[in-house]
């Protein structure tokens, strides 16, 4: 029978997994406006190189060093975009295939347009909920009362 107890417990599940789902969109929101300036950042560096190499075309056999300290700000830059790429991604729960680039759900385990085989996705104990315990056969979020592990059938322990 459906008890109140039962309904407030639901009630709080839902409500927890609503402000994760939020926190998470902030997030990405945030993430993808610094990739906005980091790219606006880069265009502005490669007009200093364009300046540069313009100013000193007569002398192009030569690569004047302030140059290659434009391309290496340029390069830390790409880095930020990636990382914060990769946290986009792993908060929208999502991969792609090292083969075909191709959108996968981050637990895949074969690509499923190329069938290339996927590496296994680290698990991340640190994002973990207090309700939420993990699978020690598979690696899955499970619920605290959780007596199986309802993606490989072990007992949780």
């Amino acid at each position: 029978m459906f008890t109140l107890d039962d309904f407030t417990e639901k009630v709080t599940r839902t409500a927890k997994a609503a402000a994760k789902k939020s926190g998470d969109i902030v997030e990405i929101t945030k993430l993808n406006i610094s990739i906005g300036t980091e790219e606006d950042k880069i265009e502005k560096i490669y007009k200093k190189i364009g300046k540069e190499i313009f100013n000193r075309y007569q002398d192009i056999d030569q690569l004047p060093v302030d140059i290659k300290s434009y391309c290496a700000e340029i390069q830390q830059h790409i880095e930020n975009i990636t990382q914060m790429r990769n946290k986009i991604n792993e908060l929208r729960k999502i991969k792609y295939c090292p083969s075909c680039n191709y959108e996968l759900e981050y637990d895949a385990a074969y690509c499923s347009k190329c069938g290339t085989k996927q590496e296994e996705p680290e698990i991340k104990k640190e994002g973990q909920a207090e309700d939420e315990i993990i699978c020690e056969s598979c690696g899955k979020k499970l619920h605290k009362e959780d007596i199986f592990c309802s993606f490989c059938g072990t007992k949780v322990k």
